[in-house]
């Protein structure tokens, strides 16, 4: 993504420090000071996450920039809701196709007791996902880096 897209991109959604982020990384790449296993760790203040983003990864850049939006948009969806009046306490939780985790830490955060088991086959995203829980404290989250 060259600057005058991004420029373009961040005028269209002037998210909250999105901006400062966007460019921020943009410098990273261009003066390629991004390593291959360099973690940036993004803090969700509200609902206290934290997200681990691997920024020698074009996947992730796109996590990095909206990752407050999406875990506004995550709390805020239908499927959310209808998993959260769905689970029983103590009722154990298997997110497959985990991506991010997005919803196996906010299902985390509600509940510190329930075991969580978050399926994601990109080793990549799995790794994001295990620092991710880390970053976060969320101990009862378990990664498994299979497909189903």
């Amino acid at each position: 993504m060259n600057p005058s897209q991004l420029r373009l991109l961040t005028n269209r959604w002037p998210f909250d420090r999105g901006v400062q982020r966007a460019m921020r990384l943009v410098q990273l790449i261009q003066r390629n000071r991004v390593e291959p296993d360099q973690y940036e760790v993004v803090h969700e203040p509200s609902a206290s996450l934290r997200l681990a983003l691997n920024l020698h990864h074009r996947v992730h850049w796109t996590m990095y920039y909206f990752s407050r939006p999406l875990f506004r948009s995550t709390r805020a969806s239908r499927a959310y809701r209808l998993i959260v009046r769905m689970l029983q306490p103590q009722e154990l939780f298997i997110d497959v196709g985990a991506n991010f985790g997005l919803f196996a830490l906010q299902i985390a955060r509600l509940d510190p007791n329930r075991r969580i088991i978050a399926v994601e086959p990109l080793p990549v995203i799995a790794e994001s996902l295990s620092r991710s829980a880390e970053a976060s404290h969320f101990r009862q989250i378990a990664v498994v880096r299979t497909a189903l």
